[in-house]
């Protein structure tokens, strides 16, 4: 296969959600060579970012198609950037007859340049490869299609622990993301969480909540450490299950027994004389969901402060971030976002306005994804504004 029809197997995958790690794992497990491989990803970004020849007259193309073409020669996937325009508020409808526009273009130029017989080998090739890339897919349990779920499901889960090493008898609170990455709008997602020996062997188990995902989800669980549990390293496994499939991720932990100090004498009538504070005192778990009960009925009723102020009296960072989360999505108000401990939360709170033309709230996110998406709406904004002279198209139309 030449690096001209590769690099058309490659924009297809592309264009079906696909990501360039996969498609090139998969076609050098299925022999291509490297150098091969790597020629046609670079002549793929090279080719986008020229007026191909015998292309449709260019006054046909939309702004929303420039604005693709030019986002997949940055190295933009198209189901990124159809997630990003369907969160802007455009239709589904536009938005795929941009993406088919873009692809369409592109197909009519290398077919022009294949013998017939030639298309039809590709066209078999092809056509064995996607089955065997889609296979694997399956069995990696990574993407699944349901017919009349609207579009593919596919998840990324982020894992973080609020602690490295903690003794038998302890706890530690895990805190997961879940990120829709496929073109289905809503599903369930079940989520359980383990505790691994280096064996794989679960020491603990726990969760089990089923929850509805749309773009993101945030979950917290306290990872309980059996006290009989032995020194050495471990794995806090957080596994996503959504219908015949799994997506997981995992955290280091260390457990190790941890001598106890002995107190001095007089020492606990320093502490209670000395005019510090005492120590906050844990919730418990019933206590824990009690405030966070009572915070979302504050959010249903409309009063924000109450609903914000039970949140924080939750001592657990965890709970208090999933107990904020979730008040923001009942009473929508941005402000409670601020007071979420976790930056990636935090971020994901902000985000939810920010893809509601929300900008002024850009400045407040922290993590580089969160930076980039408000950069690429706010560019979308000013693309779909924008009206292009006739004349110019004209020029260019000339120009062939």
């Amino acid at each position: 296969m030449s690096n001209e029809s590769l690099a058309e197997y490659i924009t297809e995958q592309l264009r079906q959600g696909y990501s360039e790690e996969q498609v090139r794992q998969s076609l050098l497990q299925n022999g291509y060579p490297r150098s091969m491989v790597d020629a046609a990803f670079v002549a793929l970004r090279q080719d986008v970012t020229t007026k191909p020849r015998h292309a449709p007259s260019i006054a046909s193309a939309s702004p929303l198609a420039s604005y693709i073409k030019t986002y997949l020669a940055q190295g933009y996937q198209p189901e990124q950037l159809r997630l990003s325009l369907l969160q802007q508020g455009y239709s589904a409808a536009d938005v795929d007859g941009a993406l088919d526009e873009v692809a369409g273009r592109q197909t009519v130029r290398h077919e022009l340049h294949l013998p017939v017989a030639t298309v039809l080998k590709v066209a078999v090739l092809l056509i064995l490869i996607a089955g065997i890339i889609f296979g694997v897919s399956l069995l990696k349990g990574k993407m699944t299609t349901t017919p009349g779920d609207g579009g593919s499901r596919l998840l990324d889960v982020r894992l973080s622990l609020d602690a490295s090493a903690a003794a038998p008898g302890e706890t530690v609170n895990a805190e997961a993301d879940i990120i829709n990455m496929g073109s289905a709008k809503r599903y369930d997602v079940t989520l359980t969480y383990e505790l691994r020996d280096s064996d794989g062997v679960a020491v603990w188990s726990g969760g089990g909540k089923t929850k509805a995902v749309e773009t993101s989800l945030a979950d917290a669980e306290r990872i309980v450490i059996p006290a009989e549990t032995p020194d050495g390293q471990y794995q806090v496994v957080a596994v996503a299950d959504y219908g015949t499939n799994k997506a997981t991720a995992s955290s280091p932990l260390t457990v190790q027994e941890q001598p106890a100090t002995a107190q001095p004498e007089g020492n606990q009538q320093q502490m209670q004389t000395n005019g510090k504070q005492p120590p906050v005192v844990m919730m418990g778990g019933e206590e824990q969901q009690a405030a966070a009960d009572e915070a979302a009925a504050a959010a249903r009723r409309g009063d924000p402060a109450k609903a914000e102020s039970l949140c924080t009296s939750i001592a657990n960072q965890a709970a208090r971030d999933a107990c904020l989360d979730e008040v923001v999505l009942l009473d929508r108000q941005p402000s409670h976002c601020a007071a979420i401990a976790s930056p990636t939360m935090r971020d994901n709170c902000y985000t939810r306005f920010i893809i509601e033309r929300r900008y002024d709230l850009c400045p407040k996110v922290t993590g580089e994804e969160a930076k980039r998406l408000c950069a690429d709406l706010q560019r979308i904004e000013r693309l779909s504004n924008v009206s292009l002279p006739t004349s110019n198209w004209t020029l260019l139309n000339e120009s062939e």
